[in-house]
């Protein structure tokens, strides 16, 4: 995980943005993922976006 980004509170859930690399723990292959929660403690995972723009990064 990298760059935790636009953390917010939303209809009951939290959810945090961040970049992270699925295929390993180096730079490169970036994605954007989302996570959810609604304790802060206990998170799911949902599925990550491919960045195509170099500006997406």
């Amino acid at each position: 995980m990298n760059d935790p980004n636009g953390p917010m509170y939303y209809n009951g859930i939290y959810h945090l943005f961040y970049q992270y690399n699925p295929k390993g723990a180096v730079w490169g292959n970036i994605v954007w993922a989302h996570s959810i929660s609604t304790d802060m403690i206990n998170w799911i995972p949902l599925e990550p976006r491919s960045t195509v723009q170099p500006f997406d990064i």
